[in-house]
């Protein structure tokens, strides 16, 4: 089946196209769902290595060095790939303007935390980690050389080579950081694997796909236009930075880094039903809803419910799971060093359940060019976290700023639902039964999280 949708005003072919759109996504899916579920077991095994190799400390400051490296990308990010995406033709010159502004972003974020580098090692109080935040710091400009083919692929329906261009890199990071580790015995081991980890992304980006080679092009109106679109994406992705990055940095000065390092071993846990829900929605359910909506904007409501949504069920049901599992899988996997990264765990796996409904609703509004919704959704979602964050901190300590970060989802759900019904897509009867499949989900976790601990303890 052709993954091009011919949408049109007349019903019979609305239907039609209905059909094909939810049939592309089923088919697309299964790759991006196997694809997790392998990067996800590879973690959990290279992390149950890695934490008998290395000490606690070491992924707190991995943990730190990565989230240095993610809040100054996000800070600048200006939508590379939506707006590639959304354009109607891959254009050699336009594929090479948008990699040139790419790159030199990348190098100046390198710079910046280069010359940063004394500072953030002296905010966690740990003045000889100015190295390492200097190395790490390479994975971002090494990124800037890769090739456009994450987005063009992306639209061109190539998941498979996609889902390699993620998997390769990744199965390469953990196998050499647990050679690394059995002979550095450091932190290092996990620095200089990333690097390496990253250099094979950016080869790999050239040699998987077809016509994709980049040349430097700079082009003033090209910069203009990508900041016209992505002045709205900056700002929302800088308000979803300060949401999904704050707890981290406060984390790791105010916890200490060995209480950090269990948090972060719970994020990670976490983030692998967050990976999906990025990959699923960037990479399926965008490219979709752009076609829908380009080619007749009435169809995307219809579309909406139809795309993916065995996949979407399948998730919540998952996710429920995985919320009541929490304690079982800290103390199954890892020794009593970090057995406090169960209630962590829980609290994060909670905003998990949110998080796919709220990617699919965030890739809807960006296909309708209204990025201004977006933004807006952000700042729902700052205004929540600086509210619920101190009212936790205050009440529950570090472990109630989590329960702030659940509170930011759920607020972040209810103006998406607004949204939707704002832009008459919203089905009540459809929101309530994903809910429901997350609750049976929940009740078949909680049993089993029951006997299991029983078992092992």
């Amino acid at each position: 089946m052709s993954s091009e949708s011919s949408f049109s005003g007349k019903p019979g072919r609305v239907r039609s196209s209905v059909a094909m759109a939810a049939g592309f996504a089923r088919r697309k899916s299964v790759l991006v769902f196997a694809n997790n579920i392998l990067m996800a077991v590879v973690r959990l095994v290279s992390s149950v290595v890695l934490t008998r190799l290395l000490d606690v400390k070491s992924f707190g400051i991995m943990g730190f060095l990565s989230t240095i490296n993610i809040i100054f990308v996000q800070m600048t990010d200006l939508g590379f790939f939506p707006y590639v995406v959304r354009q109607p033709n891959e254009d050699e010159n336009m594929l090479n303007e948008v990699w040139t502004l790419r790159l030199l972003r990348s190098i100046v974020i390198t710079l910046v935390i280069i010359a940063l580098s004394p500072v953030l090692a002296a905010y966690v109080q740990q003045p000889d980690l100015v190295p390492a935040i200097i190395i790490s710091s390479l994975v971002v400009v090494i990124d800037g050389f890769s090739s456009m083919t994450f987005a063009t692929a992306a639209k061109r329906g190539e998941i498979a080579r996609i889902s390699l261009l993620d998997l390769i890199p990744h199965i390469t990071q953990v196998v050499l950081s647990i050679l690394l580790a059995l002979y550095l015995r450091s932190y290092w081991a996990l620095v200089w694997a990333m690097v390496l980890s990253g250099v094979t992304r950016s080869v790999i980006s050239y040699t998987l796909f077809e016509k994709a080679r980049r040349n430097w092009r700079w082009s003033a109106p090209r910069a203009k236009d990508v900041w016209r679109y992505g002045r709205y994406v900056a700002g929302s992705t800088l308000l979803f930075l300060v949401v999904t990055q704050a707890d981290k940095v406060a984390f790791s000065r105010y916890m200490g880094l060995q209480v950090f390092a269990t948090y972060i071993l719970a994020y990670n846990i976490a983030n692998v039903m967050q990976l999906f829900t990025g990959s699923y929605g960037e990479r399926i359910i965008y490219p979709e809803f752009c076609r829908a909506y380009n080619e007749d904007a009435g169809s995307l409501r219809t579309v909406y419910y139809h795309a993916g949504r065995f996949i979407r069920l399948g998730y919540m049901f998952l996710c429920g799971g995985f919320v009541a599992c929490a304690p079982l899988i800290i103390h199954i996997l890892y020794d009593k060093r970090y057995h406090g990264a169960d209630t962590f765990l829980t609290l994060l796996a909670m905003t998990a359940v949110f998080r796919l409904s709220i990617i699919v609703a965030s890739q809807a509004i960006l296909s309708s060019h209204d990025t201004r919704r977006l933004l807006y959704l952000n700042i729902v979602r700052a205004a929540t976290f600086a509210i619920a964050l101190p009212i936790g901190f205050l009440t529950y300590g570090a472990l109630g700023m989590v329960f702030g970060l659940v509170a930011v989802e759920i607020v972040a759900q209810c103006y998406c639902w607004i949204v939707l019904a704002h832009m008459r897509i919203l089905s009540v009867t459809r929101e309530a039964m994903f809910l429901i499949v997350a609750l049976g989900g929940y009740g078949l976790g909680f049993v089993v999280n029951a006997l299991g601990m029983k078992l092992i303890g």
